[in-house]
C-alpha cells in the first residue's frame, strides 16, 4: 500500500511540470510588419534657383539702303547668361509600383540677359565712318513653363523626362550710333513656346524632396523693331532683327509633399 501511494504522489507532482515545459516549447508567432516605400502620389509645392545660358544672333539693318545710308548691315552674336528663381507646384501619382508620372507649373524670375556691341563698317556712299557703332541687348524678364513628368521611381529616388508648354517675356534694344547721330530703338514681348528636358529627385526626410533639373525652352519671340535717327535728320533708320529664344537651363529645386510620404507594401 505504501509502494502505490508513493507512485501516485511521484505522478502528482510530475504532472503539471510536465505541461508547463510542453507549454515552453510551442513556438510563438508574431505578425511581420509590411515593407514601406516611398510614395510620390501627392500634391506639392516648392522653390528652385539656377542658370540659364543662350546663344542667338541679331542683325542691325540700314534703312532705306545701304546706298542710301552709307553704312553697311552688321551681323552680331548674342550670347546671354545669368542667375533665375522661382517656384514651382505640382502632383505626382505613382503606379505599378515603380512608376510615377504627374504635372507641374512654374515660373522663373530672371537675370539671363546678353549684349554685344560691333562696329558698322562703310558702305554705300561712305568713304569713312569713324566710331561707328552697333550694339544689341536682349534680357528675359520671367520664363515659365506647363510640363508633364514621367519616370521610374526606386527606392527614394524618381528619374523623369519631361515637357510641355513654355511661355516668357523678353526685352530688345538696339543702337547704332554714328558721329552725332544715334538710332535707338526697344521693345517688349510675351511669347510661348516649348520645353523639354529631364531630372532626378531625391526624397528626404519626412516630406521634403530635393531635385536637379535641366530645361531647353524655346519661344517665338523673334522679331524686329525700328530704331528713326535722332536728331531727326533726312529719312534714315536702322532695322534690328533677332532669332527666337533658345534658352539652356539647369535648376536645383526643393519641394514640400503633403500627405503620407510612405506606404505600406504587402
Amino acid at each position: 500500500v505504501a509502494l502505490i501511494a508513493a507512485v501516485a504522489l511521484i505522478a502528482g507532482s510530475s504532472g503539471p511540470s510536465t505541461a508547463f515545459a510542453a507549454d515552453l516549447a510551442k513556438p510563438v508567432y508574431t505578425a511581420t510588419p509590411p515593407a514601406t516605400f516611398y510614395d510620390w502620389t501627392g500634391f506639392y509645392v516648392g522653390g528652385h534657383l539656377g542658370y540659364g545660358w543662350s546663344r542667338a544672333s541679331a542683325n542691325a539693318d540700314p534703312l532705306p539702303s545701304v546706298a542710301a545710308f552709307g553704312t553697311s548691315p552688321s551681323a552680331l552674336d548674342l550670347h546671354s547668361s545669368g542667375a533665375m528663381g522661382g517656384g514651382q507646384v505640382g502632383h505626382s501619382w505613382q503606379f505599378a509600383p515603380n512608376w510615377a508620372f504627374g504635372i507641374e507649373a512654374d515660373i522663373s524670375w530672371s537675370d539671363v540677359e546678353g549684349s554685344n556691341t560691333a562696329v558698322v563698317l562703310p558702305g554705300g556712299n561712305a568713304a569713312t565712318c569713324l566710331n561707328c557703332t552697333a550694339t544689341v541687348n536682349r534680357k528675359w524678364d520671367y520664363l515659365g513653363t506647363i510640363r508633364g513628368r514621367f519616370g521610374v521611381t526606386w527606392d527614394h529616388w524618381f528619374a523623369y523626362g519631361t515637357g510641355g508648354f513654355a511661355y516668357g517675356s523678353a526685352s530688345f534694344d538696339g543702337n547704332v550710333a554714328i558721329p552725332n547721330f544715334t538710332h535707338p530703338a526697344s521693345t517688349k514681348a510675351t511669347a510661348h513656346g516649348w520645353a523639354l528636358g529631364g531630372g532626378l529627385e531625391y526624397a528626404l526626410a519626412s516630406n521634403w524632396t530635393m531635385k536637379g533639373e535641366y530645361l531647353y525652352i524655346q519661344l517665338n519671340d523673334g522679331g524686329n523693331v525700328v530704331g528713326n535717327e535722332t536728331p531727326v535728320a533726312p529719312p534714315f533708320a536702322y532695322r534690328y532683327t533677332w532669332e527666337d529664344t533658345k534658352v539652356h537651363t539647369f535648376r536645383f529645386g526643393l519641394n514640400y509633399k503633403f500627405g503620407t510620404p510612405f506606404a505600406a507594401k504587402y
